[in-house]
């Protein structure tokens, strides 16, 4: 039985996410300890595999937060947490997901459901990569088609459904992730959970 709960695509590259109890969630585990002796896998219900970050320029290990820690990290306003540890300058930082509350963004093609913001949060006492507050991520729904015509992007698409992400620094569009998913997982169902947060606020 397969752990993979998610993949995405940015580029060249490519990201695995693997459920915590996995043998591939405990080898990333191990890396990302070595490194972070304060790191907790029982923090976390999913781990990444390693990510060459196009923006910060180098491997990210990221950590999916329970719900419980989400809660104490960053308040029950948010869904989803998660931590990104940069394996080169021995850095962390917090990334939060908001519902997308501003106008249609102008880099999207038109038809697209936008959905959720990724936002950076800087943990008191550890030590975080600078420019942050530099760029954000933008999650949102679309036509398959539309969208790799859009970004020139090759055409990935998920036998169970397919999401997208952009990178946007200084205004301009700096990466586009293509999130593929095969059968429902804990990852899918992004336009439900919009939903259901957009309910609760």
């Amino acid at each position: 039985m397969s752990s993979h709960t998610e993949i995405y695509f940015s580029g060249e590259n490519n990201r695995s996410m693997y459920e915590a109890r996995s043998s591939q969630a405990i080898a990333m585990f191990n890396e990302v300890k070595a490194v972070f002796p304060w790191a907790q896998k029982d923090d976390a219900f999913a781990i990444s595999s390693s990510l060459q970050h196009e923006v910060l320029g180098e491997p990210v290990i990221s950590f999916t937060l329970t719900n419980a820690v989400t809660t104490a990290l960053v308040g029950a306003q948010y869904t989803l947490t998660t931590r990104k540890f940069c394996m080169t300058s021995n850095t962390s930082f917090l990334k939060v997901y908001p519902v997308w509350d501003e106008s249609y963004p102008s880099f999207l093609p038109a038809g697209c459901t936008v959905l959720f913001k990724g936002e950076h949060r800087v943990e008191l006492g550890r030590p975080a990569p600078s420019g942050l507050d530099n760029f954000y991520d933008c999650y949102f729904k679309g036509d398959p088609a539309t969208v790799e015509s859009h970004f020139s992007l090759p055409e990935r698409r998920g036998e169970y459904d397919t999401f997208y992400g952009v990178t946007v620094k200084d205004g301009a569009v700096v990466r586009k992730k293509q999130y593929v998913y095969d059968s429902s997982s804990m990852f899918t169902d992004w336009d439900v959970i919009h939903m259901m947060q957009k309910r609760r606020a």
